[in-house]
């Protein structure tokens, strides 16, 4: 679980770190991103509302993977909300695509299973009365 966790975290501090240098870089990289969109609604919403706020709705991605990674390499007491957070954001950009379908479904079916894994363990569960692990135990 210490090994999903980690990857976990690096994965989203590496995808804050190549939205900085594409947004730097390469931002017309992200006006074409929702042309394969598999729900009108998101290659509408795309062109209506972000690409003309490119820079406000990056920079929102940005400190959001670097939150949930670092919420990740936190340790255990919020790998559950963790997961479920990761879980949502990957349910969300499978739409996009079927690039997203295949490589986010893969992603989203190994965090449903974490998921469980979780909640279903008093070591790795949501801290609270009934975990059963202290503040210390929880850090690690």
């Amino acid at each position: 679980m210490n090994f999903s966790r980690r990857l976990f975290g690096f994965i989203y501090l590496v995808g804050a770190i190549a939205n900085v240098a594409m947004i730097v870089f390469s931002p017309e990289i992200y006006k074409d991103f929702a042309a394969q969109a598999l729900i009108p609604f998101y290659q509408n919403a795309w062109n209506s509302l972000v690409v003309p706020n490119l820079y406000v709705f990056v920079s929102l991605t940005i400190v959001f993977e670097v939150g949930l990674g670092l919420l990740f390499l936190r340790g255990r007491r919020f790998l559950g909300l963790a997961y479920l957070v990761s879980l949502g954001f990957n349910i969300g950009l499978i739409p996009f695509g079927w690039t997203f379908f295949y490589s986010n479904g893969v992603l989203v079916l190994v965090q449903l299973y974490l998921v469980a894994k979780v909640a279903n363990s008093r070591q790795f569960g949501f801290i609270g009365e009934k975990s059963g692990l202290s503040r210390a135990q929880a850090r690690r």
